[in-house]
C-alpha cells in the first residue's frame, strides 16, 4: 500500500512540476522583454554618450585649430596681475574653457543632427 502511495505522490509532484512550469511561462516571456527594453535603452544611452564624447573630441580639435584657447589665454593675460591670480585661483579660465567647449559641442551636435 505504501508502494501505490508513494508512486501516486510521485505522479502528481510530477504533474504538478510541469503545471507549475506551464504557469511559469508567461513570467518568464515577461523578464525576456524587460531585459531586452532594458538593453535596448542601455544601448541607445551608449550610443549617445559616444556620440557626446566624439562630438566633444571634434570641438576641441576645432578650438585648438582656430587658436580659441590661445585667445582666451591671451585676453586674460592682459588683465592685471591680483585680477589674473584671483581667476586663475578661483578656476574662472578653467569654467569658461568648458562653458566655450560645450557650446561648441553642442554646435557640433546641431550640425550632425543629434
Amino acid at each position: 500500500m505504501d508502494f501505490i502511495l508513494g508512486a501516486l505522490s510521485y505522479i502528481g509532484e510530477g504533474i504538478a512540476s510541469v503545471i507549475a512550469f506551464i504557469m511559469a511561462i508567461p513570467d518568464w516571456v515577461s523578464e525576456l522583454f524587460q531585459y531586452a527594453v532594458f538593453f535596448g535603452i542601455k544601448m541607445w544611452l551608449e550610443f549617445k554618450l559616444m556620440g557626446i564624447e566624439f562630438a566633444h573630441d571634434i570641438a576641441v580639435m576645432l578650438l585648438k585649430d582656430y587658436e580659441v584657447y590661445t585667445l582666451i589665454s591671451a585676453a586674460f593675460n592682459k588683465m592685471p596681475d591680483s585680477l589674473r591670480f584671483f581667476a586663475h585661483n578661483f578656476g574662472f579660465v578653467e569654467a569658461l574653457r568648458i562653458v566655450v567647449d560645450g557650446f561648441v559641442t553642442g554646435f557640433i551636435l546641431r550640425i550632425t543632427g543629434w
